[in-house]
């Protein structure tokens, strides 16, 4: 039975499993970008796409699930309701476009995506490094977006729990 103070049972799992695939996302294309060499860093790149590419799926799923079932009703300000819509609609776009982005990217930089060697996607977008090159900007902007919005979104949640002494991981868990 759903519980109306509380996402929909798919919606929390699927929360708490994307919000550590998208924080193993972030460090590890840092990771990969600034630290690895050759060939570690191919075989982080491929284990990073694999992960951008589920992320993106179930970004889609939950996006879908939310859809249908909506999300309990707020007990916050209107303002703060305003901007938990705000912030959560931002997380939603800039995480699909996160995938997306990466996806162009390897697919117009000649470049296959393997989901964990199981299968490889198909490449829908025809080699150019133009593309290529503005993707893997798009890419960059998304992700350090992204981080922030994750940041704000961890930072809202502890002066919830802190200084307003609510308990809104109830919602969540």
């Amino acid at each position: 039975m759903h519980n109306p103070g509380k996402y929909n049972l798919s919606l929390r799992i699927l929360h708490w499993v994307l919000a550590f695939a998208i924080v193993g996302a972030l460090i590890s294309g840092f990771v990969m970008t600034s630290y690895l060499v050759p060939p570690l860093k191919f075989v982080v790149y491929g284990k990073h796409k694999a992960i951008g590419m589920t992320i993106g799926a179930l970004m889609l799923i939950r996006l879908v699930i939310r859809m249908f079932f909506g999300a309990p009703k707020s007990q916050f300000s209107r303002l703060e309701t305003i901007l938990l819509h705000v912030v959560h609609s931002l997380l939603y776009v800039l995480t699909i476009g996160a995938a997306f982005s990466g996806y162009l990217m390897s697919c117009s930089g000649g470049k296959a995506v393997s989901w964990f060697g199981i299968f490889e996607f198909p490449l829908l977008f025809p080699q150019n490094p133009d593309i290529a090159k503005t993707a893997h900007d798009a890419h960059q902007v998304i992700i350090y977006l992204l981080a922030c919005l994750i940041a704000l979104h961890i930072l809202a949640t502890l002066k919830h729990l802190i200084i307003d002494r609510e308990n809104i991981f109830r919602r969540i868990f």
